[in-house]
């Protein structure tokens, strides 16, 4: 029993890969200030700058994996509709003999032919579209995770200062005040290579991109050198007892 081709044309459902709150716990933002002064501003005011940023440089993964979906259905018809064919042609194979059911065997085997070649190139197109929506979903995660990483080290750095001021106004909070000038110089550090760290994900993504375009178009090429079905032939019947 074949599936019908129809049926393997479901509406495609995007897949969220990491449940929020396993996204909460990995990003630390049950101890991170900017995160709570971001939920903070959230309530406030409407605006999620975090979820923005994330949103923004990820673009709309669940429409891309959506794509990716469909056409990986499309595949998957294109395979039921060829072994449905076959099918119904082994069911009058026996009964069915002349020249017209040779024709009529020719013309199925070179349609089956066509649409079982359009297969492969279709599922590499729906794996590079599936796989570049996972891969900039994760990356814009991660530079959210690295925004936030930011701005907690600039909070820090603030209240150091700031802290550097109070001690240094008394001499005998001078000392402490060196040692806490350093800890600011470090978190200073860290913020730059942290913005270091964000426009190279920038640079993985851009590249990653570029190379889901190649795949895509090099699949998109094979298929469309194998769009044109066969069309039904006219052809004179030939049979031995006419003249």
């Amino acid at each position: 029993m074949t599936q019908a081709p129809i049926e393997v044309l479901t509406d495609p459902e995007p897949d969220d890969p990491v449940p929020d709150m396993v996204e909460l716990a990995t990003n630390a933002n049950f101890v991170s200030p900017a995160y709570w002064l971001n939920s903070i501003v959230k309530t406030i005011t409407g605006f999620d700058a975090l979820t923005e940023i994330t949103d923004y440089v990820a673009g709309d993964w669940a429409a891309l994996q959506q794509a990716g979906i469909a056409i990986e259905n499309l595949a998957g018809y294109n395979t039921a509709y060829s072994a449905g064919i076959e099918a119904a042609v082994k069911e009058f194979e026996a009964s069915w003999r002349g020249n017209a059911a040779d024709n009529a065997r020719t013309y199925f085997t070179s349609l089956t032919d066509r649409l079982d070649q359009q297969v492969d190139p279709l599922q590499e197109i729906a794996d590079s579209i599936k796989a570049f929506a996972l891969s900039s979903y994760g990356l814009a995660q991660t530079i959210s995770g690295l925004v936030q990483t930011l701005f907690d080290l600039a909070a820090m750095y603030a209240i150091k200062q700031a802290t550097v001021a109070a001690l240094g106004a008394t001499v005998a909070g001078a000392p402490a005040a060196v040692a806490m000038q350093a800890a600011a110089a470090l978190d200073a550090a860290r913020m730059i290579k942290t913005v270091i760290d964000i426009w190279g994900k920038l640079g993985l993504m851009f590249a990653g991109s570029e190379g889901a375009v190649g795949l895509m178009s090099a699949g998109i090429n094979a298929v469309a050198g194998t769009a044109d079905l066969p069309g039904v032939r006219s052809i004179s019947y030939d049979h031995p007892g006419v003249s």
